[in-house]
């Protein structure tokens, strides 16, 4: 795995995210309508992942991104999956078939995501020094 390969699995996090912020803060209702969701959750949601867009996206534009910082992110999401985990069954009741869709298809897209950066980013550190 490249560099610039591990790079661009960084630049559709970024992507996947700022499309979660677009939709979570700009169409709350009609998304919390569609998955049974609160308007709350679902806003948070895209609150989180205005940082999370700005994070990987960073990284996605480093010429050498930072190891450190790439396993906060990697750790980041691996909560924002064990958060999905609990937002469905805390609200499996509420939840409409899309939301029941939804919510764990997201959480394996991003769990996805977290396997390929683990791959990339150990390939990093084997091609530099621990220091960087």
């Amino acid at each position: 795995m490249t560099l610039d390969y591990v790079k661009k699995i960084f630049l559709i996090d970024a992507a996947a995210c700022a499309l979660t912020f677009g939709s979570g803060v700009f169409a709350t209702q009609m998304i919390a309508a569609d998955t049974g969701l609160s308007p709350f959750i679902v806003a948070e949601a895209g609150w989180i992942c205005l940082g999370a867009a700005l994070l990987w996206g960073w990284l996605g534009t480093r010429a050498q991104p930072p190891i450190r910082i790439c396993w906060l992110a990697i750790a980041l999401n691996i909560g924002w999956i064990a958060a999905s985990i609990g937002v469905f069954e805390l609200n499996y009741a509420s939840l409409t078939t899309l939301g029941r869709i939804l919510v764990p298809l997201q959480a394996a897209g991003v769990l996805m995501l977290v396997a390929l950066e683990i791959m990339g980013v150990r390939q990093m550190s084997r091609q530099r020094p621990a220091s960087a």
